[in-house]
């Protein structure tokens, strides 16, 4: 059995230059910020969305408070 998958927003994460203000950032919750905008641009619960990150991909989405059904499945475009 098949389950339909939806994109119901998006959100980019920051952009900054070479050593900017970012730079002390780490790039998992400069991904967790993007994720956690796009799930309150869609106007939906967090508790609604099944991540299915890959394995450095996991503290990205558990930092913007998703559950993660398999650490394996699928990675995540801002984590390779």
């Amino acid at each position: 059995m098949s389950e339909a998958i939806y994109i119901v927003s998006g959100a980019r994460t920051p952009m900054g230059g070479l050593m900017g203000d970012l730079a002390t950032v780490p790039a998992t919750e400069l991904g967790s910020t993007a994720i956690r905008a796009a799930v309150e641009r869609a106007s939906i619960s967090a508790a609604s969305v099944d991540a299915y990150p890959g394995p450095r991909g996991r503290r990205t989405v558990l930092g913007a408070s998703l559950r993660t059904l398999s650490p394996n499945i699928l990675r995540i475009i801002c984590c390779p």
